[in-house]
């Protein structure tokens, strides 16, 4: 029983130190590398790759940082790599291969340098991108909306001094007729009568008191529509002519 005891405890004695020893970060870091290469994901493998190179300085890390640029496409990084790579451990075996990728790093690296633009000059003065010209475009006057009541109100009053003016005649040429109904051929005999004269003089001097009804009325018509296109309101006139004068309607809405 002690000697079955002691069997199986030295299995255990050798496995211990196994188990408890951890992994060196610079290893953690090129492995984390490798599983990000696999995958193709060139950027992060060249961050985790250069984890471990700076941790360890290894061969393994630095080749692998030039392989990850050239699979990216960045050929003038590659190329830097592959002569520190050279440079550092000259005696790899693998620096035939080396060679090789430095050699199509370089032809890569101008065709790419080829394609971009060239840089800008410092001392050439940065063009000024042309601007359109900005058109000013001044505001519109605000409408007059009492304009077209005072020119219709100036018409109105003017065609009424017209029409008053035209009764003025009119009663002087009735006054005239009833002159003549009355006169006679000799101041000592008494008048005769005429009575075409006396209608033509009634005919006269009805024409004479329409004008100066119509005519009163589209003055004071005028007065108000001009006052009312100053003041800008709504408002409506209306003129009837009647026999013997005219009808003045006025309505206003303020």
């Amino acid at each position: 029983m002690h000697l079955r005891s002691i069997v199986l405890l030295i299995p255990l004695a050798f496995a211990s130190p196994a188990l408890a020893q951890p992994r060196a970060p610079g290893e953690v870091a090129y492995q984390e590398g490798r599983k990000a290469y696999d995958l193709r994901e060139w950027d992060k493998a060249i961050e985790k790759f250069k984890e471990a190179y700076r941790l360890r300085s290894d061969a393994p890390s630095l080749f692998n940082i030039a392989q990850s640029y050239r699979l990216k496409g960045d050929c003038g990084e590659a190329l830097g790599f592959y002569k520190t790579y050279k440079r550092n451990f000259p005696t790899a075996p693998n620096v035939s291969a080396v060679d090789k990728f430095i050699t199509e790093m370089e032809t890569c690296a101008k065709e790419q340098a080829a394609k971009q633009p060239p840089p800008p000059d410092p001392a050439q003065p940065k063009p000024v991108p042309e601007t359109q010209p900005i058109e000013r475009v001044e505001p519109m006057p605000p409408r007059d909306q009492g304009k077209g009541k005072r020119t219709a109100g100036i018409v109105l009053g003017i065609g009424g001094v017209a029409i008053v003016g035209t009764g003025f005649v009119f009663g002087v040429i009735a006054k005239g007729k009833a002159d003549d109904v009355t006169a006679g051929g000799n101041p000592n005999d008494p008048p005769e009568f005429d009575g075409s004269l006396d209608d033509s003089g009634k005919r006269f001097d009805l024409f004479a008191k329409i004008s100066w009804g119509v005519g009163g009325a589209a003055i004071v018509g005028g007065v108000v529509l001009y006052m009312m296109g100053r003041s800008a309101s709504t408002s409506e006139v209306a003129i009837t002519p009647t026999n013997g004068g005219a009808v003045f309607a006025w309505g206003c809405a303020f």
